[in-house]
């Protein structure tokens, strides 16, 4: 589900789901931690990201919870218009992405 482009720049393919939404966070995390302490920013790219349900909603509010948490950002860069959608309805979308992050 991860890629990572360079060392503070991850992206996510394919979808987040109730059914993959815990080991995408785990992925989150390990990937955002491998990119070493001194960073405290870390972008995650969603351009590929096909499809994302309220769970993966969930898993990518707690995976930027937890790294505020250890002082480091979590950015999500290019949000598909679908998972844009979804947090605007949720509410939540001030939550993951900051002004410049979700325009296209």
């Amino acid at each position: 589900m991860t890629e990572t482009v360079n060392p503070r720049h991850l992206a996510l393919s394919d979808k987040i789901t109730v059914d993959n939404a815990n080991a995408v966070l785990l992925q989150l995390l390990t990937a955002a931690n491998d990119s070493g302490a001194d960073d405290a920013v870390v972008h995650i790219d969603l351009h590929r990201l096909n499809y994302c349900d309220s769970a993966g909603v969930a898993a990518l509010i707690a995976a930027k919870s937890q790294l505020a948490q250890r002082q480091k950002t979590l950015t999500y860069l290019n949000p598909p218009q679908q998972l844009l959608e979804l947090t605007h309805f949720l509410k939540v979308d001030s939550l993951l992405f900051d002004r410049h992050s979700s325009t296209r």
